[in-house]
């Protein structure tokens, strides 16, 4: 597993791959994704290289649970997490594409379930049922999913933080404690300088500059 840091440290990189110690390439995620919370991350791509499947591999009973605590934290990561293939995406790789909160796959990518008779599913089926967010020809993928990380990098990183947690934490609560959730995460928001600059930008006409604070 590599990682590679881009945008001043605002954009981590990690190639997920095969590798001959699926133990050390987990638990290089594992320690990855719970430094994200004292860092200044706002955004993560999960990304396959040239013509490697995406898979981090998890061969034993212990790496499989290993697997299932990265996936938690993908799920529950505070800032936006993309999956971006090109090529297959088989056993582990299907769980993190799930995981994940955007995927951007090429045209020609497939996915397979782990563990399961059902046939590999093209990028197009993906698409209609919602793993994928966006096909591309392989050729575009690594810009389609730069197109979505620009994007979020022009947003406040708090407001982008707090609907991550409405989503994570709300989708597990009753509808009544739900409300009650993004109520709380709303007047939060609402007293920092990011809501100020963005109402400020929005008067003035201008683009906002948020500071996350």
């Amino acid at each position: 597993m590599e990682i590679e840091l881009f945008k001043s440290e605002s954009v981590a990189a990690i190639h997920v791959v095969p590798s001959g110690d699926h133990a050390k390439a987990l638990d290089d995620l594992t320690a990855f994704f719970e430094s994200v919370t004292q860092s200044n991350l706002k955004a993560i791509i999960l990304s396959d290289k040239a013509e490697s499947d995406f898979d981090p591999g998890s061969g034993s009973h212990d790496e499989s649970v290993k697997l299932d605590e990265i996936l938690i934290k993908i799920r529950d990561c505070p800032v936006p997490v993309i999956a971006s293939v090109r090529n297959h995406v088989t056993s582990g790789g299907f769980e993190i594409v799930r995981a994940a909160h955007m995927c951007v796959a090429s045209t020609l990518s497939t996915f397979e379930i782990s563990d399961s008779s059902t046939p590999e599913i093209p990028a197009k089926t993906a698409f209609s049922e919602g793993l994928v967010n966006r096909i591309v020809p392989s050729e575009d993928v690594e810009a389609q999913t730069w197109d979505i990380v620009e994007r979020i990098l022009k947003l406040a990183p708090l407001a982008i933080r707090s609907c991550l947690e409405a989503v994570n934490r709300g989708s597990r609560l009753s509808l009544q404690e739900g409300l009650a959730l993004e109520l709380e995460l709303f007047c939060q928001i609402f007293s920092t300088k990011d809501m100020r600059e963005g109402t400020n930008a929005f008067l003035e006409k201008r683009q906002p500059e948020f500071g996350g604070e």
